[in-house]
């Protein structure tokens, strides 16, 4: 589970960095959006119809499709385990990546995962895991 302190530490320092989104709401990216919430960052939750996407409207937050809230964010957390986000990156994440956006893992698994040629980001993207 993440920590807490390292992504409110983390985002703080990141404040005016623009627009957030949290990348699924399972139990990491509840925690992680309700944790944002907390340090006053209206971050938007992106996941695809279902349970989730109930779960986080009942919670008070926006939520969009996946590739809609990547395309509006600056900062875009991944809060999937590597085999989900696996499935849904070439789809619904990277074609709508653009430079200048980071994107951060909550699992280092998937950090791992962009080191793989079918992976690339657009140049100037950033690419860091927060445990």
């Amino acid at each position: 589970m993440i920590n807490r302190d390292v992504l409110a530490d983390y985002f703080s320092e990141k404040r005016g960095g623009g627009n957030v989104c949290v990348i699924g709401y399972g139990a990491e990216g509840a925690e992680c959006a309700d944790c944002l919430r907390g340090i006053g960052i209206d971050a938007v939750v992106g996941v695809r119809p279902g349970p989730s996407w109930e779960r986080a409207s009942i919670a008070g937050f926006e939520v969009y499709f996946i590739s809609d809230a990547v395309a509006m964010s600056d900062l875009v957390l991944i809060t999937h385990p590597p085999d989900i986000f696996e499935a849904i990156f070439p789809r619904f994440i990277r074609p709508y990546l653009k430079e200048g956006q980071e994107l951060l893992f909550t699992d280092a698994g998937c950090l791992e995962l962009m080191g793989r040629g079918d992976f690339a980001c657009p140049e100037g993207t950033g690419i860091k895991c927060i445990e």
